[in-house]
């Protein structure tokens, strides 16, 4: 077990309890069965497929595109070693990173809150002070999740390869 924090939460970790951590929204993340695993072919089909299966993209992913990036993926396993859940996390610039493709194979389980909070600590990590994330206008269960974790609405554009309206949305990582 490791505890993930929650960077909205001003007060450095040394200076809390384990009870106070836990109390203050830390995250207490069982690795034995979610991210750090060494990306296998059979994890990055997995990972396309989800993918391909829940976002409506231009260009599909393939188990090759997430090989050559498998840096940038934190992943869920199952107690099978199957993917369940996947998020991308892209330093784009030396103040930003990207979001991408939260997606969960079972709704409702706290996957993709796990997900977002561990790509928070990795865009943290890699020096990022804002997050950002597009999603697709309509999709309630993604937005309503960004906005349950901080972030904000800023712009909305038609992505004209697709033909759908997107929205972006935005964290600050600094207090």
């Amino acid at each position: 077990m490791q505890l993930i924090p929650d960077l909205s939460d001003p007060l450095p970790r040394f200076l809390r309890s384990k009870e106070t951590r836990q109390k203050r929204g830390y995250l207490i993340a069982d690795f034995e069965k979610s991210i750090h695993h060494p990306m296998t072919t059979t994890n990055a089909s997995q990972i396309a497929a989800l993918i391909n299966s829940q976002n409506q993209l231009k260009n599909c992913y393939d188990s090759a595109r997430i090989i050559k990036h498998a840096e940038r993926y934190i992943y869920e396993l199952d107690e099978h070693s199957n993917i369940v859940g996947v998020v991308e996390v892209i330093h784009v610039q030396w103040y930003q990173c990207e979001i991408c493709h939260l997606s969960v194979k079972i709704k409702r389980q706290g996957i993709g809150l796990r997900l977002l909070k561990h790509a928070l600590v990795r865009a943290n990590t890699l020096g990022a002070m804002v997050a950002q994330c597009t999603i697709r206008n309509g999709n309630i269960e993604s937005s309503s999740l960004f906005i349950k974790s901080g972030f904000a609405a800023t712009v909305s554009f038609l992505n004209s390869e697709t033909g759908n309206t997107v929205s972006v949305y935005q964290k600050s990582l600094v207090s």
